[in-house]
């Protein structure tokens, strides 16, 4: 997908900068998109991208005597 791209946002900015366009206007098909998730597709990407099978929990501790009172 282009929106993923640095050069898609540079040259849309640019080209509606020249334009003197409002710069607002690259977002309406994102925000369209947004508006129109539902809950339960949100849910379904939280399952996937959120999966606690794959988390790893790590606790850093100072070494014994660094830590002066």
């Amino acid at each position: 997908m282009e929106l993923k791209t640095n050069a898609f946002w540079t040259a849309n900015i640019a080209s509606r900068d020249q334009a003197n366009e409002d710069l607002n206007g690259l977002l309406a098909a994102y925000d369209a998109m947004i508006k129109n998730l539902t809950p339960a597709q949100i849910q379904a990407a939280a399952r996937r991208y959120f999966d606690t099978a794959n988390v790893a929990k790590f606790v850093l501790l100072p070494e014994a005597g660094v830590i002066k009172p």
